[in-house]
């Protein structure tokens, strides 16, 4: 990557074309039911298409629904899936646009949903121990029938903390832990995990943490996962 150039990772809805982590004895989320947790990200769709199609999140390798905790568009809409329930927002992504989101999570069943820096919303939601599946662009709870995510994605963030209103605005325009009022360096309760896609490798989304939580990818699903898809074009 040339020097001050940002990239984002432009991807298509290939079947399984995702980059994810087996966590099993180092997951990027924390995975008590009871951990505060907060994950964000820019993200720019292609377009709202119909149906459900997962973005990001930590998940076991089947379809329980009792281990995953994990965002989901459905028709644009994003949505929590947590144990044996999902919970609709009512907050919509707008096609070809940039939006930063963040999903906080409290001790408790408490979340929080921000879109650009402002909380859009925030209620309870039903959650259990997540599995040890970390992915990005997709879920490894799912078939043909969901599609990965189509579009642009940046600056994936996962913290082991539940960020403040303050925090999450100061976040989305900073890198790393460099705003003011960022949680003190740990890679259990601070940034546990930064995904900037600024460094293309066969194979691996480097984490920028420092915490070493490097995701791996399926580089056998042909146009997902290139250098070739890594742009500043957005």
């Amino acid at each position: 990557t040339p020097a001050n150039v940002d990239m984002a990772w432009d991807k298509n809805s290939t079947a399984a074309g995702y980059a994810f982590s087996d966590g099993a004895t180092d997951p990027v989320l924390p995975t008590a039911s009871n951990a505060a947790w907060t994950m964000e990200a820019w993200v720019r769709p292609d377009s709202i298409a119909s149906g459900w199609s997962p973005l990001m999140g930590q998940q076991a390798d089947s379809d329980s629904s009792t281990l995953r905790q994990v965002l989901w568009l459905n028709s644009g809409q994003i949505i929590y899936l947590g144990a044996t329930s999902d919970t609709y927002t009512g907050v919509n992504l707008t096609a070809s646009r940039w939006t930063h989101i963040a999903w906080v999570m409290s001790t408790s069943t408490s979340a929080e949903l921000y879109i650009d820096g402002q909380l859009a919303w925030n209620g309870s939601v039903t959650r259990a121990t997540a599995g040890p599946f970390f992915s990005v662009g997709g879920s490894r709870q799912a078939d043909a029938a969901y599609p990965t995510f189509d579009g642009q994605i940046d600056q994936v963030k996962v913290w082991g903390t539940n960020l403040s209103a303050t925090q999450v605005a100061n976040s989305m325009h900073s890198y790393s832990t460099s705003f003011s009022g960022a949680p003190t360096a740990s890679c259990s309760t601070g940034l546990r995990a930064h995904y900037d896609f600024n460094d293309f490798a066969t194979g691996s989304v480097i984490d920028r943490s420092g915490c070493g939580r490097t995701l791996g990818f399926n580089t056998s699903v042909s146009g997902s996962f290139a250098e070739s898809d890594f742009t500043s074009a957005g």
